[in-house]
């Protein structure tokens, strides 16, 4: 047993007879020490199952599982149909045994993982806004600030406008004039195809350096540091 503060954080281990808690009203008592935003999930063992039921049915019980396993791991209802008809010759596993079997062993865990299938994800409606009229009108002009980001060693061209603070992401091979020039051109389309103009690009030094043969960026490119 674990005995907690009202923190939440576990302070030490008491280990109790079973059946038995600590005293009532004591530092250890599982009422006063357990958080009060935690979830109890109470869990039973096929040992406990097996409380209350003889030697023989227990036997019976493992048989009727182990018949289950070796016809294939039909439905509980399919498997009483199949011992009903008597589809199968000299066999000594009933529909009760069955029964028994399900309630010690609970479901089979192998059937659960086959059989199982995801559940149905919740439609994603497409949710877009037109861009207001307000902004194409006064907001024709944009500063595109772009710099280098990397995900799990993986370089990336991020930017954003300073105006409507629209961003973009594009991933990149390698950090590469060629590639970075690819990326820049995506970004400017994107921009271009909803009527917006870049007049300027703000960037860190290492664009300028890493495209000295592209005149074109190094004539619109601001630098920071």
């Amino acid at each position: 047993m674990h005995a907690y503060k009202p923190t939440g954080k576990c302070t030490e281990q008491i280990a109790c007879l079973k059946g038995s808690l600590p005293p009532e009203g004591s530092e250890r008592h599982w009422k006063s020490q357990w958080p009060s935003n935690r979830e109890v999930s109470f869990m039973s063992s096929a040992k406990e199952n097996m409380m209350g039921y003889t030697p023989r049915q227990l036997e019976d019980a493992k048989a009727a599982r182990k018949l289950y396993l070796a016809i294939g791991s039909p439905s509980l209802e399919n498997m009483k149909m199949i011992l009903k008809q008597n589809l199968i010759e000299d066999c000594t596993v009933t529909t009760k045994d069955v029964e028994t079997a399900e309630r010690v062993f609970g479901p089979d865990v192998g059937t659960l993982k086959g059989k199982t299938v995801r559940k149905e994800s919740p439609f994603v409606k497409n949710d877009l806004i037109e861009m207001p009229l307000e902004i194409l009108e006064r907001c024709q002009v944009l500063v595109l600030e772009i710099d280098l980001m990397f995900i799990n060693g993986m370089p990336m061209l991020t930017s954003i406008d300073t105006t409507i603070k629209f961003r973009s992401l594009v991933p990149l091979k390698d950090q590469t004039a060629e590639e970075l020039y690819k990326a820049l051109d995506v970004v400017l389309r994107k921009h271009n195809k909803n009527k917006f103009k870049l007049n300027k690009i703000n960037c860190h030094q290492q664009f300028i350096t890493r495209c000295p043969t592209r005149p074109c960026l190094r004539q619109c490119c601001g630098i920071w540091q």
